[in-house]
């Protein structure tokens, strides 16, 4: 195997950001059909297998933020200016959006609104809300939580993340996955992972046997968790460590296959399929599946389901596609332009 280098390592996490945004998507779709019937094996086993695809957002988000307080060395202003333009505002645009095919119209009174800035109009919009935290926690303890430090933390991180879901006490009527420390351990995982990248990926490509094993672990606790009667979700530890065997085989499948996959970079894609995919599945069910009464159809034919489901995440992966370039063709733009203006001008 070809050595490995950054780019080609990043790419291959920005693939694996798209399959994880595409098991959010399949774990909504899957939901938002369970009142038409009661949900077969093969459809629970589909939406608990889409659950992974929160935890890898999440560790892989700490392994992009990493890199980016770390690597690039990041300053307070285009740190958060970035997190501004490319998270806050879209995050507000898809929460009025939400509201709108929800309940058919915009929001107008101040509960609506503080709705939108907690995350509570989309049935996932919690995650960024929560990430917003995380950032602001990234960015203030960067100089403590660093490579030198990280293995001391990640266990203090573990105790954190499961005492703090034991003991949530509900603030505000909020779930406790609106809270950062529910995904502490989760997200800092990505920090260890950015940190140890050539190393990790080095061992895994060298070592056969482990990744059998790693194989055999993850075979065995995906069974677990679709066969248990408990719903397990993306905060449970033992969930998060199934996720992280799952990222580590996954990043090393793909990172062989670099060389021969191209598949375009648009920053800020992966984000805008996670925000608006449940906006296209509840137009599509609304204006095509319910209007043309086709559920039956859908309930009793997996052909149909499949191409159904197929048809909407394709549409949403190209309009995700094509907003990122128009925004990111914008912000380019305007770099360059401030560049001529002011050289020394930090960018967007």
């Amino acid at each position: 195997m070809n050595k490995l280098n950054d780019k080609e390592i990043f790419a291959s996490l920005f693939i694996l950001q798209l399959v994880a945004s595409f098991l959010v998507y399949v774990g909504h779709f899957t939901a938002s059909l369970t009142h038409l019937t009661p949900p077969t094996l093969w459809e629970s086993a589909l939406n608990q297998t889409a659950r992974y695809g929160t935890v890898l957002l999440a560790i892989v988000t700490g392994f992009f933020t990493a890199h980016s307080l770390h690597g690039k060395k990041a300053k307070a202003s285009s740190f958060f200016k970035g997190k501004l333009f490319y998270l806050f505002i879209p995050f507000l645009l898809a929460g009025a959006a939400y509201h709108k095919v929800l309940h058919g119209a915009w929001p107008h009174f101040q509960h609506h609104f503080e709705n939108i800035l907690l995350g509570n109009t989309g049935r996932h919009l919690y995650f960024v809300f929560m990430l917003l935290q995380y950032y602001l926690f990234a960015f203030l303890f960067r100089r403590l939580i660093t490579k030198r430090t990280i293995l001391f933390f990640i266990p203090c991180f573990v105790i954190a993340q499961y005492t703090f879901i034991q003991a949530y006490p509900g603030w505000y009527d909020l779930n406790v996955r609106h809270f950062f420390p529910t995904w502490i351990f989760t997200i800092y995982t990505g920090h260890l992972l950015y940190w140890y990248r050539l190393e990790i990926l080095r061992f895994l490509n060298t070592n056969k046997k482990t990744l059998a094993f790693l194989m055999l672990g993850f075979t065995g606790s995906w069974f677990y968790f679709v066969l248990s009667k408990p719903l397990f979700v993306a905060n449970h530890l033992s969930f998060v460590f199934s996720s992280l065997v799952l990222l580590l085989l996954s990043w090393t499948i793909i990172s062989r296959m670099i060389h021969i996959v191209d598949v375009p970079f648009q920053k800020g894609m992966s984000f805008y399929i996670f925000l608006s995919h449940s906006i296209f599945i509840n137009l599509a069910n609304q204006h095509f599946l319910y209007k043309y009464e086709l559920t039956d159809w859908l309930v009793q034919s997996k052909s149909f389901y499949l191409l159904y489901s197929m048809a909407i995440f394709l549409l949403t992966l190209v309009c995700c596609y094509a907003l990122a370039r128009v925004v990111n063709g914008w912000v380019s733009k305007r770099q360059k332009r401030n560049k001529r203006k002011h050289p020394h001008s930090a960018a967007v």
